[in-house]
């Protein structure tokens, strides 16, 4: 565990779906990580070096992202041009990777 800004974070090598992801996290009464700012960007950053699924969504509405709470995106949010991922399938979820500076990336859910 790593707590930051009155936040607490879990970080598993676990290779995983989305769904087990967060049924994981509900076990604990917890979410995926919800960036929500710069400054808890800027630290999830700091954390991961691997590519690692967020808890933001369109699963309910094809092309309106939420964060898994329901919350909508705020005016902070780090997308990736959509010219720079294809939108092919189901592509419901949104990784973090260093290779992509770690800017948001919609992501299959498996």
């Amino acid at each position: 565990y790593s707590y930051n800004a009155g936040l607490c974070y879990r970080w598993t090598e676990t290779l995983t779906s989305a769904l087990d992801a967060n049924n994981d996290c509900a076990s604990d009464g917890a979410t995926l990580a919800l960036p929500r700012s710069q400054d808890e960007h800027d630290y999830l950053t700091g954390l991961i070096s691997e590519t690692v699924l967020i808890g933001i969504t369109d699963y309910y509405h094809e092309g309106t992202w939420k964060y898994s709470d329901g919350t909508e995106i705020g005016a902070f949010n780090k997308f990736l041009s959509e010219a720079d991922y294809p939108n092919t399938g189901r592509i419901d979820c949104v990784v973090m990777s260093k290779d992509d500076s770690y800017n948001w990336k919609p992501s299959s859910c498996s």
